[in-house]
């Protein structure tokens, strides 16, 4: 046998060791990201190199080519070396650039790529850089971006186009823009209001100068090369995306093809048109058509310079042209109140058609192309390569302390209840509140997540930590091994850790950090290791109870505990939500709490919320029995509608709610009503949640007889509709941290029944309401006293002064 467990160890070492370069073979993503943390780790800063990143590689183009053509033609910048990100070294526009010394083009996501991504010294982007970027503290990122920003939608699916590009910001050193305005609003619409670091240069885009300033007789012949494009007839560009709405919403006849078919039959003599269009799959454009496209590697910036008229519904386009007081055509279908620039506004080609034909003639015989007009490169390079700027620099960060809060996932939860409510009962005016969370995909978490105040800033983690060989054998040997052998402790990987943090966080002020799960080891690592100047912990329940706790035999939190308890003592504070959970904790966990560091505060409530639920109340009869409606679907046609069935005054209705899991004990709770139900029987159950042990819960039900008066109604958004209306509140659980469904039911008065267990103690020692012996026996016998009006009279329980105490106690504990 010991030779036998000898080879077992032996050849589970040979698997972990090949085990993360199988993964560089076979999961590119992996490989990149070992790639560019060596490079992050080891490779020097190149103090005279500039990287350029525009539009995720598809050119040079934008802002950042403008700063580039600037550099290169001033001798004062001689010494600087140039990289260029390009997804196809082929790109033609590149040639022109290739025999100068100084200038190099990389392939996006090549090793020569993060090379430079790591270690240049200046950063250039209009959008963002992969997921797998953070700035290191010598470098310094310009952000140029490329677009008109749209407003933040609390509705909006957080996918990992946004998570990455509002992360990006949070590394920004300066953000250009043309005013502080509409800094205020792109922050705004990544939800950075208030925390964003970055330098902001208000003075306009580096691209107009390529509007207003570009070599008109180089792009007329760049353009010639790989269009229909002459250089004796005046030009027309129209410019949109294919995702237009105009076209999405008319007739499956009516598409954007046969729409530039007629535009450019309508084409008014002496003129020609040329295609800007964002996003065109190359197989839906007729073959009459494609020498018209513009190839997306050129610059559309410098095609508007030799522009005459622009047709377009993409606004930073009509704005960038409106410089040149050239004619613009808006083509839209939708209702437009005004415009701060001179448009002619058309909804149909026949508008159109006629707009260009009267502005064909107002057009002079010889428009002047180039400006004499200042530029604004210049004076962004001298702010940003010689901190030298004429401009004032803007900042929109304010002066509040950041709570960085992770909640556990915001799955349907008495955890996820407390967060939102704790959030929501914030001082605004005090702090900035930032709730960081993985990318949701299910229902219930996205719709929880949405009940965030909107004054806190939602942060989503995309991407993977930033992690060498050599720190994924250790985090991985010690994630399962836990660190329960101290020994361990002291090759925890921390540089990774607080790498991490900087990654996801970048320039934000590390203020505080609220571990309010408790339950996830990577984010108590994080939180931990990361840098914060205050760190705290949650305990929500009797922890002891929990590393021991088993779900179809097998321990649910063992081996998540046996690396989170041993890091209690990198947090400054471990909060519990309960005075008698903490003194619990205390007792079980002295081995890895300082008592002096273990505290508690009771959870928050929202009154308003559970008194608002009670109002509702839409019901439905259907064969003479009423039914509560649960949730509503309509979808194609068709109505789903589910319901459970109301409550009656001539029965005794008990209620109860939370996790179908084994802490909560319904099994107890089942055994306890079957015995009620025996001398009762005009009596009823209502069973509020769902979970793990649903399946096994309802044959025990069924085993017992009671299906006819034992009611499943699975997770309910609005349970207070139902629960006012049965009689009598009890909770069953053999452990709890401070039950937030026993708060909600005090704020309606509901009477209680609850096991005699410290969480249970801590909210209905004070006579608000039955505490019983934790077992069948006692269940039972607070179920006859309430059948026989036989329990105490209980207090009037106060929320508004309780929920005033918890807040004060909580910003006690973590300032």
């Amino acid at each position: 046998m010991a030779i036998k467990n000898f080879f077992n160890k032996i050849f589970t070492l040979i698997e972990l060791i090949r085990l993360p370069y199988i993964k560089r073979a076979t999961d590119r993503e992996f490989k990149m990201i070992n790639s560019y943390t060596d490079y992050f780790k080891k490779k020097a800063i190149l103090h005279n190199t500039i990287l350029y990143q525009s539009h995720n590689g598809m050119g040079m183009s934008d802002s950042p080519l403008a700063i580039f053509k600037e550099l290169i033609s001033h001798p004062s910048y001689k010494g600087y070396k140039h990289i260029w990100v390009v997804n196809d070294i082929n790109n033609p526009t590149i040639n022109q650039y290739s025999s100068m010394s100084n200038v190099k083009f990389v392939k996006l996501h090549s090793d020569e790529y993060l090379m430079y991504l790591a270690s240049a010294k200046y950063l250039i982007n209009n959008h963002s850089f992969p997921s797998y970027f953070q700035k290191r503290e010598e470098q310094i990122y310009v952000n140029t971006w490329h677009n008109t920003p749209s407003l933040y939608d609390e509705s909006s699916n957080y996918g990992r186009v946004y998570a990455n590009t509002q992360r990006n910001f949070l590394q920004v050193d300066y953000l250009l823009t043309d005013s502080l305005q509409n800094a205020k609003n792109l922050m705004g619409s990544y939800d950075l209001d208030g925390i964003f670091k970055g330098k902001i240069l208000a003075e306009g885009y580096p691209r107009i100068d390529l509007v207003l300033n570009s070599n008109s007789q180089l792009v007329k012949k760049q353009l010639s090369n790989c269009t229909t494009y002459k250089s004796n007839q005046k030009l027309i560009i129209y410019s949109t995306t294919w995702k237009n709405e105009y076209f999405s919403k008319q007739n499956d006849d009516i598409k954007l093809t046969d729409f530039l078919a007629q535009l450019k039959l309508n084409i008014p003599t002496g003129f020609q048109l040329l295609l800007n269009i964002e996003g065109l799959p190359p197989a839906t454009i007729n073959e009459n058509l494609k020498d018209l496209i513009i190839p997306s590697y050129m610059d559309i910036n410098e095609i508007l310079s030799i522009t005459d008229f622009l047709i377009s519904d993409n606004m930073h386009i009509i704005n960038d042209f409106a410089f040149t007081n050239r004619p613009i055509i808006f083509f839209t279908n939708e209702e437009v109140d005004s415009f701060e620039i001179p448009v002619k506004i058309c909804t149909d080609l026949t508008a159109v058609t006629k707009a260009m034909r009267n502005m064909s003639n107002t057009l002079t015989s010889d428009i002047k192309y180039g400006s004499e007009t200042s530029k604004i490169t210049p004076k962004i390079i001298d702010s940003v390569l010689n901190n030298n700027s004429s401009w004032k620099i803007y900042s929109i960060a304010n002066e509040k302390t950041n709570l960085i809060f992770y909640c556990g996932g915001f799955l349907n939860n008495g955890i996820t209840t407390s967060a939102i409510n704790l959030i929501n009962n914030i001082d605004y005016d005090r702090f900035n509140v930032i709730v960081v969370d993985n990318i949701r995909t299910d229902k219930a978490s996205i719709e929880n997540f949405k009940k965030i105040n909107h004054n806190a800033t939602k942060l989503i983690r995309v991407g993977a930590m930033n992690i060498s060989v050599s720190e994924w054998y250790i985090h991985h040997y010690i994630t399962k091994k836990g660190l329960i052998n101290n020994r361990l402790e002291k090759y925890l990987p921390f540089n990774l850790y607080k790498r991490e943090a900087q990654r996801l966080f970048g320039n934000i002020d590390y203020d505080v950090a609220i571990d309010f799960s408790g339950y996830v080891p990577f984010w108590s690592f994080i939180f931990a290791f990361g840098g914060f100047k205050k760190k705290a912990i949650y305990q929500h329940n009797d922890m002891h109870a929990e590393y021991y706790k088993k779900i179809n035999n097998k321990f649910k939190h063992k081996q998540k505990m046996n690396l989170i308890f041993p890091i209690y003592k990198y947090f400054d504070k471990i909060i519990a939500v309960s005075k008698n959970t903490r003194d619990e904790n205390i007792k079980n966990l002295s081995k890895y709490m300082e008592e002096t560091k273990a505290v508690y505060v009771h959870n928050c409530i929202d009154s308003e919320k559970i008194k608002q639920q009670i109002k509702v109340n839409e019901e439905m009869v259907l064969e003479e029995t009423t039914f509560l409606l649960s949730s509503k679907d309509i979808s194609d046609g068709n109505l789903q509608i589910k319901g459970i069935k109301k409550p009656t005054k001539n029965k005794i209705n008990f209620v109860t709610m939370g996790r179908l899991s084994p802490e909560k004990d319904h099994e107890k709770l089942l055994r306890a009503f079957k015995e009620f139900y025996t001398k009762k029987k005009d009596s009823m159950l209502y069973i509020i949640g769902e979970g793990v042990l649903e399946t096994q819960l309802k044959e025990l039900t069924y085993n017992l007889g009671l299906q006819k008066n034992v009611i499943f109604t699975g997770q309910l958004t609005n349970p207070y509709s139902l629960i006012s209306q049965c009689d009598c509140f009890i909770l069953s659980s053999n452990h709890e941290g401070q039950p937030m469904v026993l708060l909600e039911n005090l704020i309606i008065g509901m009477p209680i029944i609850a096991t005699d267990i410290p969480g249970n103690r801590s909210i209905l020692q004070e006579d608000y309401g039955l505490i019983v012996e934790n077992s069948v026996n006692g269940l039972v016998q607070g179920m006859e006293q309430y059948l026989n009006n036989n329990l105490p009279r209980f207090n009037m329980f106060n929320y508004t002064s309780y929920n005033k105490e918890a807040l004060d106690k909580f910003y006690k504990e973590i300032l």
